[in-house]
């Protein structure tokens, strides 16, 4: 058994298709955060377990791309209709 921060973790097996690994793969490489992270982060949002934590501080993000990731785009917009509070 692992920890998360103090939280302590249970081992599971996940059966994903390619296209859905090579997607968390990239989101990973991309954001610079494990694959579990954001597999438990994205179970988190989707049933409403918890609150992410917030930090007081500013995040700044600039990019530019020529044919971005519709996901990636999905959430942006998201983001801009739906603020956390």
């Amino acid at each position: 058994m692992g920890t998360h921060g103090r939280v302590p973790l249970v081992r599971t097996h996940l059966m994903l298709t390619e296209q859905q690994y090579a997607s968390l793969t990239r989101e990973s490489r991309v954001s610079g955060v494990s694959r579990s992270e954001i597999v438990r982060r994205a179970l988190e949002e989707a049933f409403g377990l918890e609150e992410p934590a917030r930090v007081r501080g500013v995040e700044v993000k600039f990019g530019l791309w020529r044919d971005p990731d519709a996901a990636a785009v999905g959430r942006r917009l998201r983001r801009l209709r739906f603020p956390r509070r």
